[in-house]
């Protein structure tokens, strides 16, 4: 369960839904997992950015119209993604 850790790193609270796989039975790339967190936001696929690390997992999100950002392993543990909060901020 990641909720420790989102608590920990002060992200707990930051987001508007959220979706666990071994909650909702649903693993990606299963696209399902993609419409399921749309459904819980409220918002049509093509309203969101997907932002994952790889696409073999994350790219399915593309299939449903979802904006899908794929971000490279770097060093580190942001790998870009402060650019990206910078795009939507």
């Amino acid at each position: 369960d990641p909720r420790g850790v989102l608590a920990r790193t002060g992200l707990a609270g930051l987001y508007d839904a959220e979706v666990f796989s071994f909650e909702v039975g649903v693993v990606k790339p299963d696209p399902a997992i993609f419409a399921l967190a749309a459904e819980r936001l409220g918002l049509p696929a093509h309203e969101l950015l997907m932002v994952g690390d790889t696409v073999d997992d994350d790219g399915a999100a593309a299939h449903l119209g979802m904006r899908t950002l794929i971000l490279p392993r770097t060093p580190g543990s942001t790998h870009g993604l402060e650019q990206v909060l910078r795009l939507v901020g």
